[in-house]
């Protein structure tokens, strides 16, 4: 069935069409206002000028009672901030955009049989949907042969020849030649050879990779010559393919995992923390519990996590346990991209349009770009880049687009696409909610520092190995299998995407009381936090109440001071000694405040995270006259 959002396209549409122009009464709803007016509907447009108001309502598109949109709409225009907004940003369009959609509740019963009419096709399921266009084509084309044995006479120009279904010829779609697919080993892997194509009494093979306005004419006939029979539908944007028999209603699916929006072959359960340490563990992977936690509460605080430490610790495998742990599929919801020493520019992770093919955009080498594509279309499912190595290169240079998005929320521009283009590529792409995006990190002398805007936007989890870890794996089993934890808590992923997006926070005397000392500290060195900051340490520590309750009200802010509050520092002892000794006593249990900084006084540390943390810089400080947060 058309959504809300078509059906009310459909009435703009309509407008268009019905109007005319004269000199006493112009044209009021231009050709290109019904896709503008769409969008000005959608929340993050419609109600951007007060958010926190609307979070309550998705968009208009939710409201398909007339009086419950008559409701709002009178609520925006008596709203000064609403009217200023939309005259200064809009030119008076998003009270266009409402007014046209209350008509259209109010009118609806009047288009509703033209559009009971042309949904009518769809209320039978598909008997076939499929992402690969040439598996589509070659069922769609059996099954028409099946029911119409003069096809081909009714369309000579789409004819079939496979020794499989007795086809006979067929020009149609991009092609390799048989003769070169056989015998050139760079053909060999671009062609499909289900079916053989006759072009001016050659054979050819279809290319894998199909064009969508190939696949449209061809839909666009069939839907034409059997329109009682039969139709093609297809998704440009999911690129799902569907063909109908109208007179069945059995369906059968040939479809790949992320073509499926939001589904799911997997009964889904609350998020368990105990199961995904118990799935991590049975890689053989040995890390501490509470690190587990950690993790796992600071990716649904903050889609950005950076994992940084001594080398071989762990970092990377953690991240992809995880994420193999939790998805139900991990060739489709994970993408490991190791970060180059060259990456100058975004091309690496968001491609760029081809100067000499306009209409064409190369999409990464890296899956990036792809993953995110993937993540929009199955907005409740967790996906996963995992940035390898990422300050081998300036993180600014390459990662820009991206750390402006996660707090704007705005769209990343990538071209100026064509009208008449069968890219999937949109023109512009925002980042997902459900996209998780981790950086593993290792500092030495081929490596750059992060800035303070980078960590600011993060959570950095340090990894270090304990004298007791290292006697416990030494001990025990070194076979690692990461694949042992696939799918294990696929069942939790819904879970773990819905309480990411959630934007509760939770606070204490006791957080306040800290923050405010820590805050006071930092700034003597220039390193204070900001309200970004202290409003994600609030949502991490409701998180970590809610998923991790074992861990003590001490034990969350530790992990909030270490990963929120101490990146940022680095510079001379001169300068962070006095900072260093001050943020030592705040660190400590009450009696042992002046206590000498050591490894051995850390043991008396309220928090002892943060103060073991702390000594290690210190120590630094005193052995080379400088010191930072990042180890080697």
């Amino acid at each position: 069935m058309a959504t809300q959002k078509e059906r009310f396209l459909k009435y703009l549409q309509t407008c268009v069409k019905s109007t005319r122009a004269t000199e006493s009464n112009p044209l009021l709803l231009g050709g290109n206002a019904p896709k503008d007016y769409v969008r000005f509907l959608e929340s993050d447009r419609l109600f951007d000028y007060n958010p926190s108001k609307w979070a309550h309502l998705g968009s208009m598109y939710d409201i398909n009672d007339y009086n419950k949109a008559l409701e709002v709409f009178n609520e925006l225009i008596t709203d000064k901030a609403f009217l200023e907004r939309d005259k200064n940003d809009n030119q008076g369009w998003r009270r266009g955009a409402l007014s046209h959609y209350v008509c259209f509740l109010s009118a609806q019963h009047f288009f509703q049989s033209k559009l009971k009419d042309d949904d009518k096709e769809l209320k039978t399921v598909p008997k076939y949907k499929s992402s690969n266009i040439v598996d589509f084509l070659a069922f769609v084309i059996k099954e028409i042969l099946a029911y119409d044995p003069n096809f081909n006479k009714a369309q000579n120009s789409l004819k079939a020849k496979s020794t499989s279904m007795g086809f006979k010829s067929c020009s149609f779609g991009k092609k390799v030649s048989a003769q070169d697919a056989n015998t050139d080993p760079r053909r060999q892997d671009d062609c499909d050879r289900s079916i053989v194509w006759s072009y001016n009494g050659d054979e050819y093979y279809f290319l894998k990779e199909q064009t969508l306005g190939s696949l449209q004419t061809f839909a666009d006939n069939i839907n034409g010559i059997y329109a009682e029979k039969f139709r093609i539908e297809i998704d440009k944007e999911k690129r799902i393919y569907k063909f109908y028999v109208l007179s069945e209603t059995r369906e059968r699916e040939d479809t790949k995992e992320d073509s499926l929006p939001n589904s799911s072959s997997v009964e889904q359960i609350s998020l368990e923390l105990s199961s995904i340490i118990s799935a991590i563990k049975n890689t053989g992977l040995l890390y501490d519990d509470k690190l587990i936690q950690r993790y796992v509460c600071s990716l649904m605080t903050k889609p950005f996590v950076i994992l940084s430490g001594l080398a071989g610790s762990g970092k990377t495998h953690l991240a992809l346990a995880f994420a193999r742990a939790i998805s139900e599929n991990v060739d489709q919801q994970l993408c490991v991209v190791p970060v180059g020493a060259d990456w100058t520019n975004r091309e690496p992770l968001l491609g760029y349009p081809n100067a000499l093919k306009p209409g064409e955009y190369m999409q990464p080498e890296s899956g990036a770009l792809q993953i995110m594509m993937r993540a929009l279309r199955n907005p409740n499912k967790p996906y996963f880049l995992v940035l390898d190595e990422m300050n081998l290169s300036y993180v600014e240079r390459y990662f820009a687009d991206f750390l402006s998005a996660l707090e704007s929320h705005q769209e990343i521009p990538l071209w100026e696409k064509p009208d008449e283009c069968d890219s999937e590529v949109p023109a512009k792409i925002a980042l997902p909610r459900n996209l998780f995006i981790i950086g593993t990190i290792n500092v030495d002398e081929t490596t750059y520092m992060f800035s303070p805007k980078v960590l600011d936007r993060a959570n950095v989890i340090e990894f270090k190995i304990s004298d007791e870890e290292m006697d416990r794996f030494l001990k025990q089993d070194m076979n690692i299998n990461i694949h042992a934890a696939d799918a294990l808590c696929a069942n939790m992923g819904q879970d773990f995407v819905e309480k990411s997006t959630k934007k509760d926070t939770e606070s204490s005397e006791l957080a306040q009381k800290t923050l405010i000392e820590f805050f006071k500290v930092l700034k003597r060195v220039n390193a204070e936090f900001g309200y970004r900051s202290a409003t994600e340490i609030y949502r991490f520590i409701a998180n970590v109440k809610t998923s991790a309750p074992n861990l003590t009200e001490d034990e969350i802010l530790d992990a909030a001071i270490v990963q929120k509050l101490l990146p940022k520092l680095h510079g001379s002892r001169k300068k962070l000694e006095p900072a260093l000794k001050a943020l030592w006593g705040l660190s400590m249990q009450k009696d042992h405040m002046t206590d000498a900084i050591t490894r051995e006084n850390v043991s008396f540390a309220k928090f002892p995270e943060a103060a073991d943390k702390i000594q290690r810089m210190m120590q630094t400080a005193l052995d080379n006259g400088f010191t930072s947060f990042a180890e080697a």
